[in-house]
């Protein structure tokens, strides 16, 4: 609101100096003195002495920056503390996976030692207990049981061996990332 009514104001200001249209910067003198000052900074932009001050600047600024060593210390400090940051991550996700240990579980129980077998056991091999006496027991084994034991062993068996392969792929991949960023020396100027 405080703009609005400052423009009218400059513009109504303008109008009085003898500008007739107080929107236009191309007026050529006949427009306002803040419009002349505003065309005559507008027009000295394209002067040979305005570009060559422009180019003197810009490449000395340049030369400021690149003459001026801070900026690549902080640079190359910054780049040296991301690498050991990286060197330091790898070593630790190499260490967990070493670390990883695939317990194995408890299968289904498929023997029983005994005398007599119950409803669907078999006899297995007999064994000898005692001091002389000689008593005579067996295995008695569940075939239905024993043949979800053997399931579930093959079943861990598979799941290990993919897990081992997958862990050790993994522990490859991070050497190779290790090896590639020390065969680097660290950065320097």
């Amino acid at each position: 609101m405080a703009l609005d009514w400052l423009s009218r104001l400059l513009s109504r200001f303008s109008i009085q100096l003898g500008g007739s249209n107080p929107s236009s910067v191309w007026s050529y003198g006949r427009g306002s003195i803040s419009e002349n000052i505003f065309q005559n900074q507008q027009i000295q932009k394209f002067t040979p002495s305005y570009t060559y001050q422009i180019n003197t600047k810009n490449i000395l600024d340049h030369l400021d920056r690149v003459s001026n060593f801070s900026y690549a210390n902080e640079a190359v400090n910054r780049l040296n503390t991301q690498r050991q940051a990286n060197l330091d991550f790898i070593d630790s996700e190499v260490e967990t996976l070493r670390n990883i240990v695939i317990p194995t579980p408890q299968f289904t129980s498929y023997e029983r030692f005994g005398k007599r077998a119950k409803p669907n056991e078999v006899y297995d091999r007999p064994f000898s207990y005692g001091s002389g006496g000689g008593v005579r027991r067996w295995w008695l084994v569940n075939p239905v049981k024993k043949a979800q034991y053997e399931s579930e062993v093959k079943e861990f068996a598979l799941y290990k061996e993919d897990a081992l392969s997958q862990i050790n792929e993994s522990i490859n991949n991070f050497i190779e990332k290790r090896d590639l960023i020390t065969s680097k020396a660290p950065f320097s100027l």
